[in-house]
């Protein structure tokens, strides 16, 4: 006899809308970013990231309930994707719809959340950057993705090849955003070019550099696995390295100005940090660390136990960081500098902004209040680079004009603007006057030879 059961009680799996992907090596100084892993999402259901963020990211955050979104909200996603790494509200945005939409609660390892209140926006690489020896390798894994760690600013070799990580594309020379429209693990954004290489292990032959960074990678890994976060917020930060340069560095024992000397450092800065009147930046706590051969985490967590002698600290090698070299020249020395750029061979010319900031200043304004003179001929010098390589631009689109003109007689086809346009692919920046008059000129001699 057929029997009917209560099926009230059964219940199905609870179901993720996406695809709970597990993210990359969780726990570990490698663990992939979090724009990695909403490019991994979007390729595993076969969609670009555009069509992820617009039709299903946006839409879970934004209900009905809500003032909803614009095309400018979306455009900010990408103009500042950077971000999406980092520790803010756009991290937070996309760390509360992903764990909504894939059920997944260990996603926050996969931004610079846990480190907060050490970094500052400053310290996150705006651009994409990438080993190309670990792309390569990707090749025959099953599984691609970009490490967390090649997003922070200090970071600047892949440690597993000795190689530096890059930034811009090999084939067209542009760099990308953190997260894209069509951004994909390994490819470029821009012209889709393979990033991987084998070439490029061990072209980082400076054994100081090697030092250095494997400092930054120990201190990093010993502070994501860290429970500091906890405990630890920016006044603590600036209490403790206060109290440590306070015990440690004295007439007694060892000077300010020695510490200042070997970490590169004007020694007004060290003053202000042991004052607390000037904060701590996460770059200057490495090389801090560094030079005195203390863990940043034992630093802000066990200055009791620290004893450093004269004979501990060791220099760091200039040129290894990323501090302003010209921040603290002399009105003479800044001068000298904006001479040496007016006289370089570099081509491309750098532009007045490029050169304010090289020099230390803010805009550039302040630039041109104290050197007028000089930062008129750095912007005449790149404005005579820019009409040079705009007078070749149009006359090598006129020569195609000519030769498209050229090629439709020999083939029969008919000539006029249109033809011209779509064999040519002249963009909107090169219609100008110049080009418009040639067009004309060809077309009217093209009417001539007809009649």
């Amino acid at each position: 006899m057929l029997t009917l059961w209560n099926d009230e009680n059964i219940k199905g799996p609870e179901r993720s809308i996406c695809y709970p992907l597990e993210p990359m090596c969780k726990e570990s100084i490698d663990v992939e970013s979090l724009t990695s892993y909403i490019q991994r999402i979007s390729e595993a259901h076969s969609v670009s990231v555009s069509s992820l963020v617009r039709h299903l990211i946006f839409p879970t955050s934004y209900t009905e309930e809500t003032l909803g979104y614009s095309d400018n909200d979306l455009y900010r996603v990408y103009y500042k994707s950077y971000s999406i790494n980092g520790f803010n509200q756009q991290a937070l945005f996309f760390l509360e719809v992903l764990r909504e939409l894939t059920d997944r609660i260990d996603l926050k390892d996969l931004t610079w959340m846990k480190l907060s209140s050490l970094l500052s926006l400053g310290d996150i690489k705006v651009v994409r950057h990438w080993c190309p020896a670990c792309i390569y390798d990707q090749k025959n894994e099953e599984i691609a993705y970009e490490k967390l760690v090649w997003s922070l600013k200090s970071v600047t070799i892949c440690l597993k090849h000795n190689c530096f990580l890059e930034s811009t594309c090999p084939a067209c020379k542009k760099e990308n955003k953190q997260l894209d429209l069509h951004s994909t693990i390994g490819y470029c954004s821009k012209c889709k070019t393979w990033l991987g290489s084998n070439l490029v292990i061990n072209n980082n032959t400076c054994e100081e550099n090697t030092d250095w960074q494997k400092w930054v990678y120990k201190n990093v890994e010993g502070l994501m696995k860290s429970e500091m976060q906890e405990i630890i917020n920016r006044d603590v930060i600036l209490d403790e390295v206060s109290n440590f340069l306070t015990k440690n560095f004295n007439p007694a024992n060892n000077s300010i100005y020695n510490l200042a000397y070997n970490m590169g450092f004007n020694r007004a800065v060290i003053l202000q940090w042991k004052n607390k009147s000037k904060k701590v930046s996460f770059e200057s706590l490495l090389i801090l660390s560094f030079c005195v051969n203390i863990s940043i985490e034992k630093i802000l967590l066990k200055e009791n136990e620290i004893s450093i002698s004269r004979n501990q600290i060791r220099p760091i090698k200039k040129g290894l960081f990323n501090k302003k070299s010209f921040i603290r020249l002399s009105i003479d020395e800044k001068r000298i500098a904006l001479n040496e750029f007016i006289n370089s061979d570099e081509y491309p010319p750098l532009k007045l902004g490029d050169v304010t900031k090289k020099i230390g200043y803010k805009s550039n304004e302040s630039l041109r209040e104290f050197f007028p003179d000089e930062c008129r001929l750095i912007s005449a010098r790149y404005k005579a680079y820019k009409a040079k390589e705009k007078s070749e631009q149009v006359k090598k689109i006129k020569q195609e004009i000519s030769e498209c003109a050229s090629s439709a007689f020999k083939e029969g086809e008919p000539l006029n603007k249109l033809y011209i346009m779509n064999k040519v692919k002249i963009g909107r920046q090169f219609i100008n006057r110049e080009i418009i008059e040639h067009i004309n000129k060809v077309l009217e001699g093209n009417l001539k030879g007809f009649h």
